[in-house]
């Protein structure tokens, strides 16, 4: 039954994705993870991260397989005109990782280990070009934010709908503390380094994450950019204004955000 389940999960995802990618395993520092690679344009690598996606299978039961059946990250992704690396979390999008239990995509989903695994994978990409953008949505956009401490190549980062309070978030949704126990939570990290141009989208009809908790995570930033989106929500409707709201984030002949003064 678990086999069939996961096998609809990897068609639909699969089928989403398309023949744009090209696909492959890599070995963190103790994590497998599949990547999806995209060729594009300019010396910048961006690095795009999916959110947690089906963490239950039943109000009572955990899901055998967290890949969600129609990851957002491809399609912001195929918008972008840079060369695209999306990162595979541990256990998602079917690794066949025996380090894999339910504890990587509950309370260990942003945990050092996680975070540390996918940051190796990331430096080895980025020796190949000048900088590194890192681009996360929802749970995504937590681990890009505690990857970005770590990655001396990151020139820029971008969070869409991201948990970056996840004390806040479990007070709103009442979850119980250990859902996230053993994970970092963004909000008490130190503020990232001034070299790190950042950008935070929020939406106000998200009834998942409250675009207070991201402006408030943002003011405690270096010079880091905060938009709440009228009408957007969780989901909706990142990829119909996916290239507008990436094009200040680009670099310039400098290299440097178009924006920035930094």
């Amino acid at each position: 039954m678990l086999i069939a389940i996961a096998g609809c999960t990897a068609n639909a995802w699969r089928k989403q994705a398309g023949t744009h990618w090209r696909e492959s395993i890599e070995t963190g520092t103790e994590f497998r993870h599949r990547l999806f690679f995209k060729p594009g344009h300019g010396d910048e690598l961006h690095i795009y991260i999916e959110g947690d996606g089906s963490i239950w299978r039943n109000p009572e039961q955990l899901s055998p397989d967290p890949t969600p059946a129609q990851p957002l990250m491809f399609e912001l992704a195929k918008q972008d005109p840079a060369p695209v690396l999306l990162l595979g979390r541990p256990c998602y999008f079917e690794v066949a990782d025996k380090q894999c239990s339910p504890q990587w995509w509950t309370s260990a989903r942003y945990s050092a280990a996680v975070v540390a695994s996918m940051d190796a994978v990331a430096a080895r990409w980025a020796t190949r070009y000048q900088s590194v953008m890192l681009i996360g949505y929802s749970g995504g956009g937590s681990l890009a934010t505690l990857m970005a401490a770590h990655l001396p190549q990151a020139r820029a980062l971008i969070t869409v709908a991201a948990n970056l309070d996840t004390d806040a978030w479990v007070g709103r949704h009442r979850y119980n503390a250990d859902i996230v126990g053993a994970s970092l939570n963004p909000m008490r990290q130190p503020p990232l380094p001034p070299r790190i141009a950042q950008w935070h989208y929020a939406g106000t009809d998200d009834e998942n994450i409250a675009w207070s908790w991201i402006e408030q995570f943002s003011a405690r930033q270096l010079g880091a950019h905060f938009e709440k989106i009228e009408g957007f929500d969780h989901r909706c409707c990142w990829s119909r204004r996916w290239p507008a709201l990436l094009a200040p984030a680009l670099p310039d002949e400098s290299g440097r955000a178009q924006n920035s003064s930094r």
